[in-house]
């Protein structure tokens, strides 16, 4: 993770966007969303029929792995935040 600037008003340590978990996966979610609802894989064909399925459980599964990920940043945010302020009172002296 990198060192967060907070001096910096464009908050340019933030990485762009198409960067991220989260925007892949809402990419690939749509997409798998567009192919089952547009009608070109036939539920009728067996084999279709199967990737249906693995499209239906992608999408299922797809919202609670974006959650976690961010969940887990955050927290892992949170967590080196909070170290950096008790080193911080370590250092000065003020421990409380």
């Amino acid at each position: 993770m990198s060192e967060i600037d907070h001096t910096d008003p464009a908050n340019t340590t933030v990485k762009p966007a198409f960067k991220t978990f989260e925007a892949w996966a809402t990419l690939i979610v749509s997409i798998l969303g567009a192919v089952m609802a547009s009608g070109l894989l036939d539920p009728a064909d067996p084999v279709q029929a199967k990737f249906l399925k693995i499209i239906g459980m992608v999408l299922a599964i797809a919202p609670v792995m974006g959650l976690q990920a961010g969940r887990s940043y955050l927290k892992a945010t949170a967590n080196k935040v909070a170290g950096d302020v008790a080193i911080a009172r370590i250092e000065a002296g003020s421990l409380k």
